[in-house]
């Protein structure tokens, strides 16, 4: 969805590509699927032994915890990530007004759209918030259909 904001303190207008959460929840969960439990060895007796996922495994408990940590750190990598704003042929010609008078703080594997942001548009906090303000939030009902996307009937810890 775009998105076109004034930042108040430096005056600069931006339009901005702003994803959608529940696609980028939807491919963090598709491109890091959660850990399964250990299988362990269960004797039931009578020579019944049989292979089973442990759910209840401490170990498994901690892998959960650090799974939840590390795709809530990717998701919102990628959402900071994919929120882009589309320069103008003014706004580009702003960028490269810009590296002539800073060559020291800018290097080539810094895009102009980054630039611009962070050198130009974004000039205080108080604009800097604008930006945070473009940042996808989850709802309570997004949040629910992740947590029922997880298989099985296993509560999480």
């Amino acid at each position: 969805m775009k998105k076109t904001v004034t930042f108040p303190d430096s005056g600069k207008t931006a339009t901005f590509e702003v994803p959608s959460i529940k696609a980028l929840g939807r491919k963090a969960f598709r491109k890091h699927p959660v850990p399964k439990p250990p299988v362990q060895e269960v004797n039931y007796g009578g020579g019944d032994v049989r292979m089973e996922l442990n759910w209840a495994h401490p170990d498994y408990r901690q892998s959960l915890l650090n799974y939840d940590l590390f795709v809530d750190r990717w998701a919102g990598e990628q959402v900071i990530n994919a929120i882009q704003v589309k320069l103008t042929p003014e706004q580009k010609q702003e960028v490269s007004q810009w590296k002539v008078e800073n060559p020291r703080l800018w290097d080539a594997r810094d895009s102009d759209a980054d630039l611009w942001l962070e050198n130009i548009a974004i000039a205080t906090d108080r604009d800097y918030e604008i930006y945070e303000g473009l940042i996808p939030r989850p709802t309570q009902e997004g949040t629910r259909e992740v947590q029922d996307s997880f298989q099985g009937d296993v509560s999480r810890p």
